[in-house]
């Protein structure tokens, strides 16, 4: 089977794993302010935050800013649900914007039409790792005075117009799950360019207390939980993000593959991308019967996903906004694989089952 997405863990990460095991402290420290640095110093960005997951980071970066119950908070329709849930765990209402038809990211136009005297923060994502239209979005966050908190989760190593992701100075939340670009065994970042921001998100991953010490006394200054980033997870980050820049291209070489062997299908398009984004993932926009095309090409050993369910399609939310591009295309994307460790066998393997089951 030809997998939709791989790992890849090397010599390096296993002895620097082990350098942790046989040290004196698995929870957060040296290893993790390391590693916070060296992400500090490949993003460009003045603070980095090391925190148990993205959905973790997504929730605290928005108590940080000050959302609370009553509050609403617009996200994309179709995004992981984790981001609509760090809203609800902050007791904020999720207002969903419509997705820009040819890059899925949020329509900036309809977030402005969803904001409202009670809008307390505006949450994009990177879908696929591709950055949304920032400079439109910037103007109405000025606009309106809302903040922006972006969800990076799939965008570590992207970049808008020559600039990092994370270090135009946003609150920005990246992942580095087992199936991103980069992984450290779980966990994720905030980063951030105010000092303010950052002390409040450092207060908050570790129950709201100023200081992580076990042996020290302190009083709770916000309520938050647990969510911390571990010594474990902080060396194979630092491993890892060595070897970023380096998986980062081999994705892109191979998304150019693909763009030029789909660009003349007939019954699909690939997504459009800028050409700073970090291939997270391939999608093509298909006019066939998706679950019969993932059965074929399921047949032929190659693995596919649909990234997302649209989150208005949730029985957990109730939702009445008004989502066209949404509703119109979320039975038509599907991701193909595509990661460092594909060979020129997968990807003509890859090709030529699309080219004779979609056409």
């Amino acid at each position: 089977m030809i997998k939709l997405t791989k790992h890849q863990i090397g010599k390096e990460e296993i002895v620097a794993v082990n350098k942790v095991l046989l040290g004196n402290q698995l929870t957060p420290g040296k290893t993790v302010k390391q590693f916070e640095t060296n992400l500090i110093k490949y993003i460009g960005c003045n603070y980095a935050v090391a925190v148990q997951s993205a959905t973790a980071g997504l929730h605290i970066a928005l108590l940080a800013h000050g959302v609370k119950p009553g509050d609403e908070v617009i996200v994309p329709s179709v995004t992981f649900s984790a981001t609509a849930i760090a809203v609800s765990l902050c007791g904020a209402k999720v207002v969903l914007a419509d997705i820009d038809p040819f890059s899925l990211n949020i329509d900036v136009v309809d977030v402005e039409n969803k904001i409202t005297e009670k809008t307390k923060a505006i949450l994009p994502v990177y879908y696929a790792g591709n950055p949304y239209d920032i400079k439109k979005l910037f103007k109405i966050s000025n606009r309106y005075n809302i903040p922006i908190i972006e969800d990076a989760a799939c965008a570590m190593g992207s970049s808008y117009h020559g600039q990092m992701v994370g270090s135009m100075g946003l609150t920005t939340v990246f992942s580095f799950h087992p199936t991103k670009n980069m992984t450290a065994a779980g966990g994720g970042a905030v980063t951030t360019n105010t000092k303010k921001i950052a002390e409040k998100i450092k207060q908050l991953r570790w129950y709201g207390l100023r200081r992580y010490d076990h042996f020290r006394l302190d009083k709770l200054h916000a309520i938050s939980g647990n969510y911390v980033m571990n010594e474990i997870q902080a060396a194979i980050g630092i491993e890892q993000l060595k070897k970023l820049p380096t998986f980062n291209e081999k994705r892109r070489i191979i998304g150019k593959e693909y763009d030029h062997y789909f660009k003349n299908l007939i019954n699909a398009r690939p997504l459009t991308v800028m050409e700073g984004t970090n291939r997270y993932i391939y999608v093509l926009l298909i006019d066939k019967d998706r679950k019969e095309v993932r059965r074929k090409l399921k047949r032929k050993g190659i693995e596919t996903q649909v990234h997302y369910t649209p989150l208005n399609k949730h029985p957990a939310y109730e939702f009445t906004s008004c989502l066209t591009n949404t509703n119109r295309l979320q039975s038509k994307y599907l991701s193909i694989p595509i990661h460092p460790q594909l060979s020129e066998s997968d990807i003509n393997k890859v090709v030529n089952a699309i080219h004779k089951i979609i056409g």
